[in-house]
């Protein structure tokens, strides 16, 4: 379940083939924005805030075709 609010991506990427194998890298910097959310108990939502929401993707891809 991840927050619902607005967020920014940056993102980089290389790859390397080898004869038959394929070896892949990729790293994503995730910014969440912060969000404040209003209470309303009458529909079961709790006030609630997220602050900073930042996070580290890392990928690592390796394939062959035999």
């Amino acid at each position: 379940l991840l927050p619902a609010n607005d967020r920014n991506l940056y993102c980089i990427g290389c790859g390397y083939h080898w004869n038959e194998w394929t070896l892949d890298l990729s790293y994503t910097y995730l910014v969440i924005e912060d969000r404040t959310i209003d209470g309303r108990m009458a529909e079961g939502i709790f006030p609630s805030e997220f602050k900073d929401g930042d996070t580290h993707l890392f990928g690592l891809s390796v394939s062959t075709k035999l």
